[in-house]
């Protein structure tokens, strides 16, 4: 593996993929056989990083199906959109913006994100549709309240039964989902072993942080005393000064 970085603009149809060290691109759909190809690609000279943004939902079948198989780094889209107006890019095309993720990446040496567990996708999507689900029961009962025709009364109630089975058949979905995923102990031992006091869940988003119970407790500030930023300039002093 060199020390390479890749980016991947990632669109609706297509992925643009500029490797940083040659300046060399390439273009692949947005769909199993694109994820092949670009996995074939990179097999000869793997890199040490796949920079790519968050797109809302193109992102989460090319996510699916690399992860595991490539390193990696999900980034903000507005933080990259501002490291390429920093470097004086105001251009924003497909392969520019693959460009600039890859530059991002080596710039800031960004490490690999960490594979989500087996499922974690779907649990996710459950849990959208769930969340869907309510505030679409939450909305015909509001509606119920102000109806007075008894079609239309008839009517939302109906929707609302519906409403209440979908959300029964998704909570019942994810609860066998996570029975399932708790019923592999050797993936939460391995997990519990990296990060202790974490979740089998939920991963820290910085792998550096500390657990929550490590930390020191915050001492509590006397009065008077300065409350400074992180370059050590003083903002307030926290004292009262007299009116001339």
């Amino acid at each position: 593996m060199t020390d390479d970085s890749i980016g991947i603009d990632i669109s609706k149809d297509r992925l643009d993929a500029v490797r940083l060290s040659d300046g060399g691109g390439r273009s692949f759909s947005n769909d199993a056989r694109g994820f092949r190809a670009l996995r074939t690609w990179l097999r000869a000279a793997p890199p040490a990083r796949v920079v790519y943004a968050s797109t809302g939902p193109y992102h989460a079948a090319f996510e699916c199906a690399c992860t595991g198989h490539l390193p990696l780094c999900k980034v903000n889209p507005l933080q990259a959109r501002r490291f390429a107006q920093a470097r004086g890019v105001p251009a924003k095309t497909d392969l520019v913006d693959a460009r600039m993720l890859a530059a991002m990446g080596a710039a800031f040496a960004l490490e690999p994100d960490r594979p989500a567990p087996a499922g974690q996708h779907d649990l996710k999507e459950l849990q959208v549709e769930r969340c869907a689900l309510v505030r679409d029961r939450t909305r015909l009962l509001n509606r119920l309240k102000t109806q007075t025709l008894a079609l239309t009364r008839r009517q939302t109630r109906a929707r609302l039964a519906q409403a209440e089975r979908q959300i029964a058949a998704t909570q019942a979905e994810i609860e066998i989902r996570l029975r399932a995923r708790r019923a592999r102990p050797a993936l939460h031992s391995r997990h519990r072993s990296r990060h202790r006091g974490c979740p089998s869940d939920r991963m820290p988003r910085n792998r550096h942080a500390r657990p929550q119970a490590s930390r020191q407790p915050r001492r509590p500030r006397a009065h008077g005393s300065p409350i400074r930023t992180m370059a050590g300039a003083c903002l307030h002093t926290g004292r009262t000064q007299a009116v001339a």
